[in-house]
């Protein structure tokens, strides 16, 4: 190997290490996920909508009492929990300080501070998030998820659904229903 051939590698290189080292917070600033480590479950891509051929629809449904509407993004290539899902979709869940990952209190910041201090689980009467669950490949039809969300793994076509409800304003299950299916049909 000459020494120009061998000069011109090293520089190769040199740069290459110095842009891996800046590319991930490059790549934040701008809203890109780039990442030279193993795919996490928050790999992907989060876009706003249902899912409908690859990916696990989150539905978040802030209840009659919020100003907010009700929430549908879909975490393409989403592998986790349902907790990460959260996260997988840029949006923000806190648990209880009792349970911080077994328990969720606040979405998105909802209900606020002053509603709530999250130090314990929340009664029905403060008003709580509920977990729902439609399979992939079923009727849209919300079910009751038998399991937390921290242990549950939701499956490609499927669709995770939260609603905050009180005993002032109950709701049993999310306002929105996108349609479950099989990914890669």
């Amino acid at each position: 190997m000459t020494r120009r051939l061998l000069r011109i590698t090293l520089i190769g290189l040199v740069a290459l290490v110095a842009l891996a080292a800046v590319l991930p917070s490059l790549s934040a600033a701008v809203g890109l996920n780039i990442s030279f480590d193993e795919p996490t479950a928050t790999s992907g891509i989060s876009v706003a909508g249902e899912c409908t051929h690859e990916g696990v629809t989150l539905v978040i449904d802030y209840g009659l009492e919020a100003d907010r509407k009700p929430e549908v993004l879909c975490a393409k290539g989403f592998n986790g929990t349902g907790w990460e899902l959260f996260n997988a979709v840029s949006r923000k869940v806190e648990g209880t300080q009792q349970y911080p990952t077994g328990f969720v209190c606040r979405v998105n910041g909802y209900p606020s501070d002053a509603e709530q201090d999250c130090a314990n689980t929340p009664t029905r009467k403060q008003g709580t998030w509920t977990y729902f669950n439609m399979a992939a490949g079923q009727k849209p039809v919300w079910r009751f998820s038998m399991q937390g969300a921290g242990v549950g793994k939701p499956e490609c076509g499927s669709v995770e659904g939260w609603v905050f409800s009180s005993s002032s304003t109950p709701l049993n299950h999310p306002r929105v229903a996108p349609q479950p299916f099989i990914c890669g049909k």
